[in-house]
């Protein structure tokens, strides 16, 4: 019987931001924990620790901007942002294979607009993003192509310390 991951989410680079995610594919619950470090995600799950190479990852540090996103998606997969460019790292949860997915952004694309928190929304069925650098928010289309700028709502808020 195959194991379902749930993936705990930290970033190493700033405050712990707790996300769940399921493997809807397998039946059992095992937990794993990713967490950024200065070259690539590091993965610790089913008694190994790995880390993962995110390719042409770009990022400024943190007393610049706020730190890069990471969340855990809704089968699984591990988002990485960009905190300076409008790009997504996605992270396969079985083979911890990175697909780079640079987004078309419908506004600001004379910015260089990356994303300080992501999280999904299963009422919307997309990705929302925080960009720090601009206090903009953004709708990320679930195939990670687009993102739309969207109006300011207070349920909808993010900031460096949350997702």
């Amino acid at each position: 019987m195959a194991n379902r991951i749930q993936f705990v989410v930290a970033v190493a680079m700033a405050a712990a931001w707790p996300c769940a995610a399921e493997d809807l594919r397998a039946k059992g619950v095992e937990q794993a924990t990713a967490w950024l470090q200065h070259d690539g995600v590091v993965v610790q799950a089913r008694g190994r620790k790995e880390l993962v190479v995110l390719p042409d990852w770009t990022w400024v540090g943190e007393s610049h901007a706020c730190a890069p996103a990471l969340a855990a998606g809704p089968r699984g997969e591990i988002l990485v942002t960009s905190n300076v460019l409008a790009s997504v790292w996605k992270i396969d949860p079985h083979t911890l294979a990175v697909t780079v997915h640079p987004l078309q952004l419908d506004s600001d694309r004379d910015k260089d607009v990356g994303f300080s928190s992501l999280r999904y929304s299963p009422d919307e069925q997309a990705w929302l993003a925080f960009s720090a650098a601009h206090g903009s928010t953004w709708r990320i289309d679930p195939a990670l192509t687009q993102a739309k700028r969207i109006a300011y709502n207070p349920q909808r808020r993010m900031t460096c310390a949350t997702n």
